[in-house]
């Protein structure tokens, strides 16, 4: 039997495969896609695992990120910040947090 996580991520990976466009709403709220968007993320800049994690994925422009759920887009990260708390600030109400 398939984990139902694995099966949805499968889904959209097939989706995308075929050219079928998926929203970000949607594919970006697997953690493992958002960290996929970082491979081109500027290596002297921190953090890509917790920026996933606090339901970012890479914008590809500079070091700016976009919340899957609300769309914050948030650049300029400095090493001293935390992202999860970044988020919480900039978009209290999210429904990813």
């Amino acid at each position: 039997m398939a984990v139902p996580v694995l099966e949805s991520v499968t889904t959209i990976i097939d989706q995308l495969a075929n050219g079928i466009s998926v929203s970000a709403k949607v594919s970006m709220r697997y953690e493992t896609l958002r960290l996929c968007t970082f491979r081109n993320y500027p290596i002297n800049k921190p953090f890509r695992i917790k920026l996933a994690k606090a339901g970012f994925y890479y914008a590809s422009n500079d070091d700016e990120v976009i919340c899957y759920c609300c769309a914050k887009r948030v650049g300029n990260w400095r090493e001293s910040e935390h992202p999860m708390n970044a988020h919480r600030l900039m978009a209290p109400n999210c429904s990813y947090l």
